[in-house]
């Protein structure tokens, strides 16, 4: 079944921005503590736009979110970006309001305007059709290159774009390379293609796996996800996280002939009796002997073993498995060895997710890894072929059929 995003392209190149104002919404949702950039990946994956932009002359009125705001919280204000996208040569003004936005992409003095967190206008997530048009008017073209936005329907991803014709609005250049990339995974990968899927949210994981079983994927369930697999049919899980509104879909993966022998289980597991003391009583205990009230929290040195005989053999590897707890470095190292080995294989492979991507760095294998997604659920929707309604804008009548 074809993908209708998988054929979309940038045509910012196409674009006369000289002296224009574009709008570019981005995804800057980088971890802050007190107020300083923990990681600033999704930034600079962010950066060939913004300066293919401002060479030509163009002023860009950036717009973007961070983090799930339920007030105008000073901790989630992105004016604390200013100084780094000023570190990367920009001018830059800061708007409080899309009305001083608007005064600022009219003025000459800089080259970039970034709005303050547009989550913090309650337009933008009750679909206001107002707002959207307010954001128009800061510019002359739109952009999106949020692609780790992708799947949500608001504002200013699924609306504003619609203020613009056709040829003044496009993706940019970030969201061109994920699709580019992921249509690797999902377009007749090389075989074995090999998926290593663990971590919560169930619901999100369910249409991607389907999906990649349907491109003759082997998966390797990890913790967290596989203990609702197993659960799902009968085992042994003690107190590890399952998540019981999701049994039954499970249940119906499980249940299809057509999937059977395409999953892989974990033969043994790292446990700990309880999980908030400040020390962790951690031990390694057979799949088969999993004890009543133990906490699963990763995968054991078989396991480990026979997943590394996997990735060797490998063509096409995807992962989105981030299993563990930084915090306590020793329930790390199981997916760290597992990365470590992806990063030696030769198969052409892909972290998506953010904590995924943050375990690969930390792993020191990130450079040694075929493409690192910006995205986690926008990224899980995309190679799942679920809908996308941040990129529907851009879809061609030929692509809508």
């Amino acid at each position: 079944m074809n993908y209708r995003y998988s054929t979309l392209h940038s045509t910012l190149p196409e674009f006369n921005v000289n002296k224009k104002r574009i709008i570019v919404r981005a995804d800057c949702n980088v971890p802050l503590k007190n107020g300083k950039i923990e990681n600033d990946f999704r930034l600079r994956a962010l950066l060939p736009t913004l300066q293919f932009i401002a060479q030509r002359g163009g002023k860009i009125i950036l717009i973007t979110h961070l983090g799930r705001p339920q007030h105008q919280e000073p901790a989630l204000s992105t004016q604390q970006l200013v100084s780094w996208f000023e570190q990367q040569g920009f001018s830059v003004r800061f708007a409080a309001t899309v009305q001083r936005a608007h005064e600022l992409s009219n003025e000459s003095n800089s080259s970039l305007v970034l709005l303050e967190n547009v989550r913090f206008f309650p337009g933008e997530t009750t679909h206001d059709n107002n707002f959207a048009q307010q954001l128009a008017q800061c510019g002359d073209f739109y952009i999106n290159d949020a692609f780790a936005t992708v799947h949500r329907d608001q504002s200013s991803l699924t609306l504003t774009p619609l203020f613009f014709p056709r040829e003044k609005r496009s993706i940019g250049f970030l969201i061109e390379r994920e699709i580019h990339a992921l249509n690797r995974l999902i377009n007749s990968p090389e075989q074995p293609f090999l998926v290593l899927c663990g971590g919560g949210k169930i619901e999100t994981k369910i249409p991607l796996i389907a999906s990649l079983l349907d491109q003759d994927a082997t998966i390797a369930l990890l913790p967290a996800t596989v203990f609702t697999f197993l659960k799902a049919e009968g085992h042994e899980v003690g107190a590890s996280l399952v998540e019981t509104d999701q049994l039954s879909s499970v249940h119906a993966l499980l249940a299809q002939t057509k999937y059977k022998n395409k999953f892989i289980f974990p033969a043994d597991y790292l446990v700990a009796p309880t999980i908030t003391d400040a020390t962790w009583n951690l031990s390694f205990v057979p799949a088969a002997q999993f004890p009543k009230n133990y906490y699963g929290i990763s995968i054991g040195p078989h396991t480990v073993n026979t997943l590394k005989k996997y990735i060797e053999q490998a063509q096409t590897i995807f992962f989105n498995a981030a299993v563990g707890f930084p915090q306590h470095p020793e329930t790390v190292e199981p997916i760290n060895e597992l990365l470590k080995a992806i990063g030696n294989s030769h198969a052409y492979s892909v972290i998506g997710g953010g904590d995924s991507v943050s375990f690969a760095v930390k792993a020191g294998v990130a450079d040694q890894i075929g493409f690192l997604s910006t995205g986690g659920g926008a990224t899980l929707a995309y190679v799942g072929k679920q809908p996308l309604p941040g990129l529907d804008p851009f879809l061609t009548q030929s692509d809508k059929s």
